[in-house]
């Protein structure tokens, strides 16, 4: 590279001048000229200095590095324009899976952002894909680093975003398999495993609530006492949480729902509703709290909360780091009772009880289970055997 004097480069197939040079934050830069004696005038005139000299919207020592810049940028930028649940995940994605992988040597964070390629990209979702994370989880990390380098071209720091457009093995590798969906349930052993490790956990219920009745995080977290109607074995669905535990709204379709309740998280739901009144002496509360699941300070459960407790479970339970949150537990209530399905009532039921608007949505859990039923294999035999066809040759013959 002829970085500061007058050089040649084909452009639209025009051999034509051009002086190249970089900014501070080490960007290529070039102008073109219409002549050499152009090129070497405006050499001459001190402007190179002053162009190299330019300083984009952000200090150099936020720009030296992808790591620095990433503080920058989940500081001072993203908390303006996005959710806090999207700055949490963008920064625990960053801090967790990218700024720290190495390709050949060198860590993702300590590159300089015009050093960056989609190969480097490339290179750590594949390793996250042999590591076992699902197509949503890849699908994250590319949105992160993207939208992180589209900020970085904004501030001048790069040309283009090169993860602007994704690649055919990109896109594959985003897209997943149809396992994915059902690697986040348990398998019935594990379900067990966790279940008895659940229950020396203060969120025991809140857990069972998940397995038993299919629920999201944010939808028993949101229960009130009045939405339980346990003289029916059923309770209304007709709220979430916020991550943070304090701003209730609508389910996920926008609908209430009637949910079925089995014996054990009926049972344990009495329980609750019976010790609640002497909860309110003991706490000095100045009145009972709606909610069915609260805190010290009877104020419901922040999601961070219980994902927490819910990965210390998994460890008591020796299942760890498997890629297993909280929302497997309502995986893991659809895939095992679609498992063990013998009709299409059951299915529908466990789409009411998800509250899918299509049930084309609930047989997506489907799509790998394989369902074992041993009379069905001769079914079709006793349907279509042969003899009445042979009976009617003998009849004909005669």
């Amino acid at each position: 590279m002829a970085f500061g004097r007058v050089s040649s480069k084909t452009i639209r197939g025009r051999v034509t001048p051009i002086v190249e040079w970089r900014d501070p934050y080490g960007k290529r830069k070039q102008k073109a000229f219409e002549s050499e004696d152009a090129a070497a005038k405006w050499l001459a005139s001190g402007q190179l200095a002053q162009q190299a000299s330019l300083q984009p919207t952000v200090s150099v020592e936020k720009a030296k590095t992808l790591r620095a810049y990433a503080a920058h940028w989940v500081a001072d930028v993203i908390p303006v324009v996005l959710a806090p649940k999207t700055v949490r995940s963008y920064t625990d994605t960053l801090e967790r899976h990218i700024l720290e992988f190495r390709v050949d040597g060198t860590s993702i964070g300590s590159m300089r952002p015009v050093d960056f390629r989609v190969g480097h990209m490339k290179a750590l979702l594949t390793a996250k894909r042999l590591e076992g994370y699902s197509g949503d989880s890849i699908r994250i990390m590319w949105a992160t680093m993207s939208s992180m380098l589209s900020e970085a071209v904004d501030d001048e720091l790069l040309s283009l975003n090169p993860l602007a457009v994704k690649t055919k093995s990109i896109r594959k590798l985003i897209a997943g398999t149809d396992a994915d969906e059902v690697r986040k349930a348990f398998t019935e052993e594990q379900a067990n495993r966790f279940l008895f490790a659940a229950k020396a956990s203060p969120l025991y219920v809140q857990f069972l609530t998940g397995l038993d009745a299919g629920l999201r995080i944010g939808e028993w977290r949101g229960l009130w006492l009045t939405d339980l109607s346990l003289s029916q074995n059923s309770m209304r669905v007709q709220r979430k949480l916020s991550e943070t535990g304090k701003i209730p709204s609508g389910t996920k379709g926008k609908r209430a729902r009637t949910v079925d309740v089995t014996n054990r998280l009926r049972k344990a739901f009495e329980k609750i509703i019976a010790a609640r009144p002497a909860l309110v002496l003991k706490r000095g509360w100045p009145k009972p709290p709606p909610w069915v699941f609260v805190t010290r300070n009877g104020t419901p459960y922040g999601q961070r909360n219980v994902q927490a407790e819910f990965g210390w479970v998994l460890a008591k339970a020796g299942l760890a780091d498997q890629g297993f949150s909280a929302h497997s537990l309502r995986h893991t209530f659809a895939c095992l009772h679609l498992t063990h399905a013998r009709n299409v009532n059951v299915v529908q039921w466990v789409q009411q009880q998800l509250g899918h608007a299509s049930i084309a949505t609930t047989m997506l859990y489907a799509k790998t289970i394989r369902i074992s039923d041993p009379d069905a294999a001769d079914r079709l035999e006793l349907l279509v055997n042969g003899s009445a066809h042979e009976n009617g040759r003998e009849n004909g013959a005669n």
